[in-house]
């Protein structure tokens, strides 16, 4: 028979009599630690990785370390960063609370704490670092299913953080016509996911644009057959098939995207051949938007297209695949299209060196 496994908290105190009030009130429900002074503290935080930890505020002279810089050092270490910190205190000085706040601590309690508030405080902060950790693997999930939507389609390249600044800024500008921005950024990410239904031989005949017109990856698919095409359009019906299955808006908005990206403003597109505003705007936002960040994006067939050249070829599809509101609005917003583009260019570390040399570096 598998035991429940025990959160553990680690109390910091130089007060035996505290330290033995908060051993009873928490040994039943959780694994108990403690220290006595801030050294200690230090210590049995790194190596036993609590999962909160009950600081006194004020420790004895003996450590020569008080509280405050406790939660300093324990927030300045990534090992123990994320650990959630409530003071203990025998009186709250409104200065030093804004302070303790400021470090990092999450909450105050005032000494002698009742028993029902401590393990009220104690369970309400445990469960929202378990919110926490759920919205941690939400985004990891997001962003596994956004790199399985390319996994067939070896060509084509997007940095989509990149994607998600212009997203954001043109997104601000049309409010009125968005619900929720941040969840049509994420969504962005993987409304593609229908092209794992579709075979990577036919996904890579897409060619540098020599002739024929270019596709929003600016690329061209002259060698595709009629069985080609047949396949190849029905990958938004698969990407329906796959987000439809979860209730959570995050993907319901994605099936929205991948049912409706490929549809065209003069109704020229697929799979329903809609027009104008039968098209919902979050696809004729995401169209507009992809196609900008992904021709300014270095593909295995093609160099990356400069802003001036990207902005014209929009500019030419303007009222044929795209909205005309959305085009104008994009050629408004350049100058903090190219601001967002250089800040990225600018925070890339030495690790995405790679990535960033897949970027247009410049806008002329």
């Amino acid at each position: 028979m598998n035991s429940v496994v025990k959160k553990k908290i680690l109390a910091v105190d130089d007060d035996p009599n505290v330290l033995g009030f908060l051993r009873e009130a928490l040994r039943q429900d959780y694994a108990f630690m403690f220290a006595k002074n801030g050294q200690e503290a230090l210590e049995k935080a790194a190596s036993n990785l609590p999962d909160l930890i009950l600081l006194d505020l004020d420790l004895g002279n003996e450590s020569r370390v008080e509280g405050l810089e406790v939660c300093r050092k324990l927030k300045e270490n990534p090992a123990t960063h994320a650990i959630p910190i409530i003071f203990v205190t025998g009186k709250i000085d409104a200065d030093v609370e804004t302070e303790g706040f400021a470090l990092g601590a999450v909450d105050y309690i005032t000494k002698p704490p009742q028993v029902e508030v401590l393990l009220a405080r104690v369970q309400t902060h445990l469960s929202l670092v378990n919110v926490k950790h759920l919205e941690n693997s939400y985004l990891e999930a997001i962003q596994m299913i956004g790199k399985a939507a390319h996994y067939n389609d070896a060509q084509f390249f997007i940095d989509t953080g990149l994607m998600q600044n212009y997203l954001q800024i043109m997104a601000e500008k049309f409010a009125d016509e968005i619900s929720d921005i941040s969840l049509l950024k994420l969504a962005s990410t993987i409304y593609d996911v229908g092209k794992v239904g579709v075979s990577s031989v036919i996904l890579n005949k897409r060619q540098d644009p020599v002739m024929g017109e270019t596709d929003r990856c600016g690329g061209t698919w002259n060698e595709l057959s009629e069985e080609d095409w047949e396949q190849f359009r029905k990958h938004p019906y698969i990407a329906e098939k796959l987000l439809d299955q979860s209730p959570a808006p995050v993907f319901k908005m994605a099936c929205k995207i991948a049912l409706n990206i490929h549809e065209n403003f003069d109704g020229s597109g697929y799979p329903n051949g809609k027009s104008g505003k039968e098209i919902p705007f979050e696809a004729r936002l995401v169209a507009v938007i992809e196609t900008f960040t992904s021709l300014t994006c270095k593909q295995s067939y093609r160099e990356a297209w400069d802003f001036d050249n990207t902005l014209s070829y929009i500019l030419s599809q303007k009222g044929k695949r795209f909205d005309p509101d959305i085009v104008d609005q994009l050629s408004l917003m350049m100058p903090y299209i190219e601001k967002a583009h250089l800040e990225w260019l600018q925070n890339q570390s030495s690790a995405d060196d790679q990535t960033a040399s897949k970027i247009v570096q410049t806008t002329k």
